[in-house]
């Protein structure tokens, strides 16, 4: 939610309609690790999140993404990714049991106009769990 109360994600409830990027934030910025994680080689490129802004939560211990208007986060974006990939992507990130979310936002990389691209948010849930 932005500032002005402006929904600025939106959450991905279905298949992937069209084939979109993801914008890694933190440990996904590791292209190591999402290699191993997709079992193939993998390329990303420098990209910035709109209107998120990164916070370390005292007693969460991973950094985390947050709406905030007008702010932006530095991070990796992946392109050419399948259903396949996206659905071990939300494994590790433990979509499914509801640690964190798939949601679009808006990304900018060096040339191009912004665009929309998927990112996972750390659920209210989770906070709660970690944050007592």
């Amino acid at each position: 939610m932005a500032a002005d109360g402006r929904d600025v994600t939106r959450r991905y409830t279905g298949r992937v309609a069209r084939q979109l990027p993801l914008f890694a934030y933190g440990t996904l910025t590791d292209e190591a690790l999402v290699a191993g994680l997709l079992e193939r080689p993998v390329r990303s490129e420098p990209a910035r999140l709109l209107d998120f802004e990164l916070l370390e939560l005292e007693g969460f211990g991973y950094p985390t993404v947050f709406a905030a208007e007008g702010e932006e986060v530095e991070g990796k974006l992946y392109g050419g990714l399948a259903q396949e990939d996206l659905r071990r992507l939300d494994a590790y990130e433990g979509v499914e049991e509801g640690l964190y979310r798939r949601v679009t936002a808006r990304v900018a990389v060096a040339e191009g106009e912004p665009r929309e691209s998927f990112v996972y948010l750390v659920t209210e849930r989770t906070l709660g769990r970690f944050l007592r």
